[in-house]
């Protein structure tokens, strides 16, 4: 009966270990899906969602110019909302990585590419710091304080890119007060979905947020 008895328990515990398997797996397939989904929320948001920027001179309005000729391709966007909520629900680094990629395909695809380089980067690190910062369950004063945290990294990098990259004070010097207003505008647009998302719909795990099963 013994020997019987340890047969059960191996069998149990190989049982629990494919059970545990498979839904991890069912987890890790969720996961993808959702950062598809969030990619192209991202792209579309970014690229759609979008004002470009005007100057206005002696001659009339027209695009903002750097100093070699060529347009700037500034333009106001809503693509930081889906990026806060991406690293929410996708975490660090699967988050950064869906924020960089969509909002460099958005850039590509408006015509900006200019900034589809800096755009990876500087999105990818606002993705993952949000991820890094972002609890559950947090109240409205945590929510508002983590886009703008991340929201600095977004203003200083594309300032240090127009003007230590492209060497364009003008544009730097202009765009500033502009991405000073898509922070205002995302964070208004982000922080109820985030209380959403972080209150009802996840549960914190190791550190992460995994989609929970019914």
């Amino acid at each position: 009966s013994g020997l019987v008895g340890s047969e059960m328990c191996i069998r149990d515990r190989y049982q629990l270990q494919e059970d545990l398997l498979m839904e991890k797996d069912k987890l890790n397939t969720k996961k993808l899906i959702l950062a598809g989904i969030f990619l192209v929320i991202i792209v579309l948001m970014t690229s759609l969602l979008r004002v470009p920027v005007y100057q206005t001179t002696d001659s009339g309005t027209s695009p903002v110019i750097r100093n070699n000729g060529d347009p700037a391709g500034s333009y106001l966007n809503l693509g930081d909302a889906p990026i806060y909520a991406a690293a929410l629900v996708l975490g660090g680094p699967l988050g950064a990585l869906v924020a960089a990629i969509g909002s460099c395909l958005a850039d590509l695809f408006v015509g900006s590419s200019v900034y589809a380089i800096p755009s990876f980067i500087v999105k990818g690190c606002m993705a993952l710091l949000a991820a890094r910062l972002l609890k559950k369950g947090s109240g409205w004063m945590e929510l508002i304080k983590v886009c703008l945290y991340c929201s600095l990294i977004m203003i200083a990098g594309y300032f240090l890119f127009d003007l230590v990259i492209m060497g364009d004070y003008g544009v730097a010097s202009f765009a500033l007060p502009l991405d000073l207003l898509q922070t205002v505008v995302n964070t208004i647009l982000a922080v109820p979905v985030l209380k959403v998302l972080s209150g009802k719909l996840y549960k914190e795990k190791d550190n992460d947020f995994i989609v929970r099963v019914k």
